[in-house]
């Protein structure tokens, strides 16, 4: 195949067009999150991206279930498929070292990134290599492009509008040199709104709650974490007594000493805060379910009725099966054109693919079930053997080590 290399080592350049946007990230405000969603259902969704991306950063609950999302697919087997002859086996395994150079995991971390954002735009950097003896044109390395490199253009007459990856469409730039990744199918030529896009926006919306329910307890700890104080004074009281009291009342505050008259007193009333104090912490633990049924769709998984959970399939770490297998699919056509390109410079036309197998986890009580009723109610005889090791149950070392099976069987 022949290709322009000049195309392939040119680097990226940002866009002509000008958008600025800045916020510091202790003042965001609902009027800066407008102004965010309103650029991005235009056609520029950096602004929007940045205050995701500073949700991301700050919500650990938010945090921490994107990232099993993204490790749902990168613990799955991933291998490449070719057909048995000699020629396809050892041009996988330079493809192998390719994939290997460019730290293909961390690379393919960064792309499954476009769940939470919507989209996700890496340049490929390619350079002449020797592998195996041979002379090969390759990606060497990549970056992750700015978000302020992606947008859509939304000036054109007709009713169609295109991608753009810094000063010209995706669709100029030859295969293989950006690897764009979507959460959702969009063409090139359709009217884009990235608000639509990814699970992102939808789950920060209970992030923003939090954010601002804790500066709401911020100020509640402010007020309730003084005592409260009241200052009393009888009828004998002069107007120098009260002065007095009252500045007595005001120095507890910040000091845990004052001096009043005989005729006055202060009282510290008990103030139960306990019922206040649950409703932050129910709200935020609300919250938190929210954002994990959006990001990993568990509002089935994780729900439960009289007689047990109406769950299905979930991953290893608790991503819906369903979920992290369409992930999967969306990474491996970017990383099957990747290929095709490599192999159509470098080698012709060669059948060789990825493959990437997600699998549900084991249903290990259902699976005891099984066993229990197959041996108590059937009578047919397991083995002690495949039984330990299927579960990797230790051989007990002596008698005293041994626990007697209980009446009733293996439940």
């Amino acid at each position: 195949m022949a290709i322009n290399k000049k195309l392939y080592l040119t680097s990226i350049k940002s866009k002509t067009k000008n958008y600025t946007f800045s916020f510091r990230f202790t003042d965001i405000t609902p009027a800066q999150f407008r102004n965010a969603y309103i650029k991005a259902q235009s056609g520029y969704p950096a602004p929007l991206y940045k205050i995701m991306k500073f949700f991301l950063k700050i919500d650990g609950h938010l945090r921490g279930d994107v990232q099993r999302r993204i490790a749902a697919v990168l613990a799955a087997n991933h291998e490449f498929i070719y057909d048995p002859d000699n020629k396809p086996k050892n041009i996988a395994s330079i493809l192998i070292k390719v994939f290997n150079n460019l730290k293909s995991y961390f690379l393919f971390q960064q792309l499954l990134y476009a769940n939470f954002y919507g989209c996700r735009a890496i340049e490929l950097i390619w350079d002449s290599v020797i592998l195996e003896g041979k002379s090969l044109f390759v990606p060497i390395s990549y970056k992750i492009l700015p978000a302020s490199f992606i947008y859509a253009d939304k000036t054109a007459t007709d009713e169609y509008t295109r991608v753009f990856i810094g000063d010209r469409p995706l669709a100029e730039y030859p295969p293989g040199k950006i690897l764009f990744l979507t959460h959702d199918d969009f063409t090139q030529y359709q009217d884009i709104d990235f608000t639509e896009q990814g699970v992102g926006l939808p789950a920060i919306r209970y992030s923003i709650f939090k954010y601002f329910d804790y500066e709401d307890w911020a100020a509640f700890n402010e007020v309730y974490g003084i005592p409260m104080r009241i200052g009393k004074y009888d009828e004998s009281a002069t107007e120098s007594d009260v002065r007095k009291l009252e500045e007595g009342v005001h120095n507890l505050g910040s000091d845990a000493s004052a001096i009043i008259p005989e005729s006055t007193k202060i009282e510290f009333p008990d103030i139960s805060k306990s019922g206040s104090i649950e409703a932050f912490d129910k709200f935020r633990e609300a919250c938190d379910r929210e954002i994990s049924n959006t990001i990993l769709s568990q509002n089935i998984t994780s729900s439960s009725g009289k007689f047990g959970t109406y769950g299905t399939a979930v991953t290893a770490n608790g991503v819906t099966l369903e979920v992290a297998q369409t992930d999967a699919k969306r990474l491996l056509h970017i990383v099957n054109d990747l290929i095709n390109t490599i192999i159509k410079i470098n080698f012709g036309d060669i059948n060789i693919g990825y493959k990437i197998t997600v699998k549900p986890a084991k249903d290990m009580k259902s699976e005891i079930e099984i066993e229990d009723i197959a041996l108590n109610r059937l009578g047919i005889p397991l083995s002690k053997k495949a039984i330990r090791q299927k579960y990797n149950l230790p051989e007990p070392v002596d008698d005293d080590d041994a626990i007697e099976p209980a009446a009733g069987g293996l439940l």
